[in-house]
């Protein structure tokens, strides 16, 4: 992608682009939860785009919180009142609700 820091070690980049239609690889969502979550303790900033940011970075977001100690319908919630409109794709919504809550 253009316009991508190249300073060293101080940037991860991830990209991870899957349709809006389905959920995509649940090992590798999970992955990227666990990963956000790990980030955040650590107090780093991390930053989820999509195009929207209505359903794939809510998605991935809302696992995150799974793996952060909120349940599924508790990041669900928190993502919809933080960002109207967000989740409105049935799938992702009905999957992320199904969550417990994934802390160790």
């Amino acid at each position: 992608d253009q316009g991508i820091p190249t300073i060293p070690n101080q940037l991860i980049y991830v990209y991870f682009p899957f349709d809006d239609a389905s959920l995509p690889d649940l090992g590798k969502l999970h992955a990227l939860g666990r990963l956000v979550a790990d980030l955040i303790r650590q107090q780093r900033a991390v930053l989820i785009h999509c195009a929207m940011g209505l359903n794939r970075s809510p998605l991935i977001a809302g696992v995150a919180l799974t793996h952060l100690g909120l349940s599924g319908a508790e990041a669900c919630r928190q993502i919809q009142e933080r960002r109207p409109g967000a989740l409105y794709n049935e799938v992702y919504a009905k999957y992320l609700v199904s969550l417990p809550s994934q802390s160790m």
